[in-house]
């Protein structure tokens, strides 16, 4: 996507803003007038022009700029030129394409010979009956089916999206997606281009809110299935109407009706899921306690990600992509002055861009993260490999392992707790917001998770101030004396010099039962019997605990 860069005036008193790229690379300067508060209305207009265009990797073109430069103007209405090279049938596409995308922005007048062609369509049409393998949005008539299934359709957006994302989580994750769509397109007995109508596009949305089963093998073994989460149906809706844009933008046979348009979709929920939102905890954030049992569970790797989740409020995929060059161990902040940070060179720092978003963010690292990164950076087998966080192969660690790491230490609590409620791994970034928000309020916490606009209140302010990253270094020490305080992330040697393999097959609860009865003064039979070990499993934790 191209910056949408900022407002800068000129010597003349001119407006201008820099946003997007043409096809050859460089970035169109737009002039958008004298006054500052016209401007910046008229720059919302043109982000949004520009957010329709960019999703895909594209560029202004001929037709593009043409809207771009009359909404800079302040226009509302606007004759708009036609490619040189659209004509006849391909020129009445263009015409409805352009009215279909950008119409919300401008009224549109089309030259004389546009009229003209679709004059001439809609006679074709009419009197010959030609059939065509396109459908045209102005029409609602029902075309012959054109010989593309959905299924072939769905099959290269898949590939579309490998091409755009590579062997990424995020291209695994669009494709989990897509199948789950495409399960439901079935289901409503859709299978050519054709057929894929307004009223259709409503059924696999209406289908999709009203959340069907989740197609797993627990749910397909279990008696009562349990439906998609609401954030599922969520997701598979926008990858729904991804693919119907990618689709009407393709050179495959079929164009957005012209009858149909995108609307809010209420997704179902049921009465169980209404009842727990009556609460005053709008996000779902792992309490004290909680992180303390997490704590208490986790195995060092585990400490590790953790630590970066509270620390940094990153989620699985911020760990995954941290990468050295991010990394300041042990340096004065480089923009200390600037910012009127006080600062030392004992400070750590982690600077860098979100992946999802390109949005700066830092983060002044506590004494326990540094141990933790330090840790996983002596123990990385790979020393040629970038990022920090690897796995014990010396592979950089995806976003599949982090969540399976987490799922078994939550397996592990629910094994002595079967009340524990299990909670993913992202919520650590939330709960690490929400602490932030509490103590230092709303804009601290947006820049601690790397969002865009911190401010919503000042659309100026982005303009002429820096962000007050002073505010949140500070939030962060708060929390960690916060921690140290409650003893939450306390243990001896959290990062210890030597992992032993394997893990304990028995329970921690089990464990510690057994070290405070033999404290108690119980014989290895007694034990062994209260706790339903062998007497062999009890002296030989006794003996591994005397040996730490």
């Amino acid at each position: 996507m191209g910056r949408t860069g900022t407002l800068s005036r000129m010597s003349d008193g001119r407006i201008r803003k820099r946003i997007g790229y043409l096809a050859n690379g460089s970035q169109p300067t737009f002039y958008l007038g004298h006054s500052m508060p016209d401007a910046i209305v008229t720059a919302a207009r043109l982000d949004q022009v520009w957010a329709v265009i960019s999703p895909d990797g594209g560029t202004w073109d001929e037709t593009t700029i043409q809207v771009a430069k009359a909404i800079a103007k302040g226009d509302t209405e606007t004759t708009i030129e036609p490619p040189a090279d659209q004509t006849g049938e391909m020129l009445v596409f263009w015409m409805e394409n352009t009215k279909a995308r950008f119409g919300r922005f401008l009224n549109f007048k089309f030259p004389s010979q546009c009229h003209a062609a679709m004059t001439r369509y809609q006679g074709d049409r009419q009197d010959e009956k030609q059939a065509l393998n396109v459908r045209y949005p102005s029409f609602n008539d029902q075309p012959d089916e054109t010989g593309v299934t959905l299924e072939k359709a769905l099959t290269q957006y898949g590939e579309d999206a490998f091409t755009q994302y590579g062997d990424s989580q995020w291209a695994k994750t669009k494709m989990n997606m897509t199948r789950f769509v495409k399960r439901q397109i079935e289901a409503e007995k859709i299978t050519d281009l054709s057929h894929l109508d307004a009223n259709a596009i409503d059924r696999v949305i209406q289908r999709i809110a009203s959340r069907p089963n989740a197609d797993t093998k627990q749910s397909r073994k279990a008696e009562n299935p349990k439906p998609i989460s609401v954030k599922t149906a969520g997701n598979a809706l926008k990858e729904f109407r991804f693919f119907l844009r990618w689709l009407h933008r393709s050179d495959l046979p079929w164009r957005k009706p012209s009858d149909w348009d995108t609307q809010a979709v209420k997704i179902k929920m049921t009465d169980q899921e209404r009842v727990a939102k009556i609460s005053a905890r709008q996000v779902q954030t792992y309490t004290i306690e909680e992180l303390k049992t997490l704590w208490t569970y986790a195995t060092p790797q585990t400490h590790l990600l953790m630590i970066l989740g509270l620390n940094c409020g990153f989620g699985a995929a911020e760990i995954s992509s941290l990468h050295r060059d991010e990394l300041m161990l042990r340096q004065v902040h480089p923009e200390a002055k600037v910012l009127n940070l006080l600062t030392t060179d004992q400070d750590s720092w982690i600077r860098r861009l979100r992946r999802k978003t390109t949005v700066y963010g830092e983060w002044r690292l506590w004494d326990i993260t540094v141990q933790a990164i330090e840790w996983r950076m002596n123990r990385n087998k790979r020393q040629d490999n970038p990022h920090i966080i690897q796995n014990d192969s010396g592979s950089t660690i995806t976003e599949k392992e982090i969540q399976n790491a987490w799922q078994r230490i939550n397996r592990s609590i629910m094994a002595d707790n079967p009340k524990w409620v299990k909670k993913s791994f992202n919520k650590l970034r939330k709960t690490a917001a929400n602490f932030i928000r509490q103590g230092a309020g709303s804009e601290a916490a947006s820049l601690f998770l790397s969002h865009g606009k911190p401010s919503q209140m000042d659309v100026l302010l982005e303009v002429y101030t820096d962000r007050p990253w002073g505010i949140v270094h500070a939030a962060t020490a708060n929390l960690e004396s916060r921690f140290k305080l409650e003893k939450v992330l306390t243990m001896e040697t959290p990062f210890p010099a030597v992992v032993k393999k394997g893990g304990a097959n028995i329970s921690l609860a089990t464990i510690e039962k057994i070290v405070r009865m033999a404290a108690e003064g119980y014989r290895t039979g007694e034990i062994a019997d209260e706790t339903g070990v062998s007497t062999e499993t009890v002296r030989r934790w006794l003996k591994r605990q005397s040996n730490d």
